[in-house]
């Protein structure tokens, strides 16, 4: 299944609308799905897949696999940068919020 089919499946759930897969490949430049009309459509979609492939191994690392729980009293909010070592922090972080 194509992303543009998968997304049009899920937009006409949610909405109640049909959606129509518009790029046929005819023309350059066309929008993926629409909503209404062709000649003035309510809504144009473009589904995009690109995804920062960092973001996505911090999160798959952390937030993904839920909270951390240590054992040191009082409620954290831990932020990191892009680069920082995930491993690390979940190794020490005790250590770290004493």
């Amino acid at each position: 299944m194509t992303v543009e089919r998968w997304a049009q499946q899920i937009i006409e759930k949610e909405l109640n609308r049909p959606v129509v897969v518009h790029d046929d490949g005819s023309q350059p430049s066309m929008y993926d799905l629409l909503i209404g009309a062709v000649e003035v459509p309510d809504v144009a979609i473009e589904c995009v897949g690109a995804v920062d492939s960092v973001f996505t191994k911090t999160w798959n690392a952390g937030p993904a696999k839920g909270p951390l729980r240590p054992k040191v009293k009082g409620d954290w909010i831990i932020g990191i940068a892009r680069e920082t070592r995930k491993g690390k922090i979940q190794q020490h972080i005790e250590s770290i919020l004493q």
